[in-house]
């Protein structure tokens, strides 16, 4: 967050609302491996299911940046000057990943009290 402070020229508010930003940003990620590892939990490191999570969660994450990006072209289509607003990306961004990340999060944690 630094090093785009300096880059884009921002003002103290917006290193503070990104900063912000970013640490929901690692604690839904986060949240959503949680969730991914209540559907099939792995029991040890090296396992088969191990790695299929984190391709899982990739996925996950690469498919939310595309929506995220589709979500920005179209509204750039329908309310031009909307995604001029320096928030208008971060909030749209959080909020999908806040869609996401928690119905995963509680699905994740009822299968694994049925497993339990």
């Amino acid at each position: 967050t630094i090093f785009f402070t300096i880059l884009f020229e921002f003002d103290a508010f917006y290193v503070v609302v990104f900063f912000i930003a970013y640490l929901s940003y690692g604690i839904m990620v986060l949240i959503e491996a949680i969730g991914i590892q209540g559907f099939s939990p792995a029991f040890e490191e090296k396992g088969k299911h191990m790695g299929m999570n984190m391709f899982k969660l990739m996925s996950i994450q690469m498919g939310v940046f595309m929506g995220f990006i589709f979500l920005m072209v179209w509204l750039e289509g329908i309310l031009p000057g909307l995604t001029a607003w320096k928030l208008t990306p971060t909030i749209l961004f959080i909020s999908i990943h806040l869609a996401i990340s928690l119905p995963l999060f509680f699905m994740g944690l009822r299968h694994l009290k049925k497993i339990e």
